[in-house]
């Protein structure tokens, strides 16, 4: 099973970026090997649609949840159409959220910010 957490840095010790396709990384954790694929968000271009492209990356990559802070509709639709799991992250290293995550201590995030193109 993989998990994706957005994250200001490239590892698990970096703060999680609340925001999902303006995150400067998102973390692609495989639980069943410990494996931590880095993608460098390239989807956080300063024109509109970096949720959606960001949403893709990780529907192309089989990831099953997502740990972020706000999600934008459209990014919503594509990872709900595709049946991951969301969940509200909170504030500390994404190892914490992951952490928080396995021990199912985080909530489902149904909540979502407007769409907005630039940062």
């Amino acid at each position: 099973m993989k998990v994706a957490l957005t994250c200001q840095g490239q590892s698990l010790e970096h703060e999680l970026d609340q925001r999902f396709g303006r995150a400067a990384t998102i973390l692609v954790v495989d639980l069943d090997t410990n494996f931590v694929e880095i993608i460098d968000n390239g989807a956080n271009a300063p024109s509109g649609g970096a949720g959606i492209a960001a949403a893709q990356r990780l529907v192309d990559r089989n990831v099953s949840a997502v740990i972020t802070g706000q999600i934008g509709p459209n990014a919503l639709s594509v990872l709900k159409a595709a049946d991951i799991a969301l969940y509200q992250g909170i504030a500390g290293p994404a190892q914490q959220n992951l952490t928080a995550y396995k021990a199912g201590q985080l909530i489902d995030l149904q909540k979502f910010v407007p769409s907005h193109s630039g940062k």
